[in-house]
């Protein structure tokens, strides 16, 4: 008996040297049980699919590794491709894959097992996942996209007369509770309004044809973003230079304020501070938008993707907020950056410059 075949247990010894190559240098990772359900042999494919050396498997009950029991010879269905099956297995690294396996019968070609014996094969399929979900993600975003805007412009309407009814009510009534309480209506009012702006208004243009007193806008939009700072034990300060009025549409600079802010916020922790700092830096005349936080920051993997379109790694996130203002940015002939470190928080700075560019102001 020669080496290759001696490391094979009695239960399958028989196996040809170049069936046992063929099975080495299958795609999957093979493992062949026997009656009692116990890995007695696998391929050295197992490494690269479980992350796990042939050494530590051989011997495990397939229900121990896999996490779900494995059926016998006599429960397989009576089909060439036999039995097939998914899991979900924790990795090394703390991370879970997604797995595929398929149990057949250990039918070779002069070759019979002893009873009970079964191959099965199996294949990380944890990206195939992902992209699946990603899909699913991309079809719904579809679906709203179709609704979206009439579904703002019901929402918007009705929204702006109860705004201004609540702010007639509070010059009407003197009484200071009920002011206080009629303020708080309406900053929560506020806060509805700049979250349909940050759904709505971030992908048209950033440049406008008219100017607008844009340190005023950013200034409002933070005010109306501290009540959710606050109630998360976090302090939101606004610094905004004296700026001259800037040819900038309101609403997208709000919309990205609100999506830099909020992404902020959800990145911090209690007894988090958040900085939001607006100027003009000269003598370049480029506005410049700076969010900084000290929250959990992101690490290199996650930073170099945070900008692709509905990525994120929230798990009610939307992918859509960092994505369109670095579109909006670009747009505008202007850049997001981004700086972070796990652990120390993270700086978002928007960049674009006063002025269009000479072909743009042209067309």
């Amino acid at each position: 008996m020669n080496e290759m075949a001696a490391s094979i247990p009695a239960a399958i010894r028989g196996l040809s040297d170049d069936t046992i190559r063929v099975l080495e240098r299958v795609p999957s990772a093979v493992f062949v049980l026997d009656a009692d359900g116990l890995i007695r042999w696998a391929n050295g494919r197992t490494h690269r699919v479980l992350k796990r050396s042939v050494e530590s498997v051989v011997g495990l009950s397939a229900e121990a590794l896999f996490g779900c029991q494995m059926p016998s010879v006599a429960e397989l269905p009576n089909e060439p491709e036999g039995f097939a099956g998914r899991t979900t297995l924790p990795t090394p690294d703390g991370l879970r894959m997604v797995v595929s396996f398929r149990v057949t019968p250990l039918e070779l070609p002069g070759f019979e097992p002893a009873e009970g014996c079964r191959a099965v094969f199996v294949q990380d399929v944890t990206g195939i996942e992902h992209l699946r979900a990603e899909r699913d993600r991309l079809l719904q975003f579809a679906t709203v996209h179709e609704v979206l805007p009439s579904l703002l412009h019901e929402l918007k309407t009705p929204l702006a007369s109860v705004l201004s009814s609540v702010e007639l009510l509070i010059e009407d009534y003197e009484e200071p509770a009920l002011q206080q309480s009629l303020f708080a209506v309406l900053q929560e009012l506020r806060r509805m309004k700049l979250n349909l702006e940050g759904i709505g208004s971030v992908g048209r243009p950033l440049r406008a044809a008219r100017v607008h007193a844009i340190d005023d806008v950013v200034t409002q939009a933070c005010r109306v973003l501290e009540a959710s700072a606050r109630a998360r034990g976090m302090v939101l300060h606004c610094q905004t230079a004296s700026l001259p009025l800037l040819p900038f549409d309101p609403s997208v600079v709000r919309a990205v304020v609100f999506n830099l802010v909020t992404n902020a916020i959800q990145a911090s922790v209690a007894k988090g501070r958040i900085a939001v700092e607006v100027s003009i830096e000269e003598p370049s005349k480029v506005f410049k938008l700076v969010v900084r936080d000290n929250g959990c920051g992101m690490n290199a993997e996650v930073l170099s993707r945070c900008r692709d379109l509905f990525f994120t790694t929230k798990a009610n996130g939307s992918g859509l907020g960092l994505a369109l203002c670095d579109a909006a940015a670009r747009a505008a002939d202007g850049q997001l950056r981004l700086e972070s470190q796990p652990g120390q928080g993270t700086t978002v700075t928007l960049l674009i410059p006063v002025s269009a560019p000479r072909d743009e102001r042209q067309g």
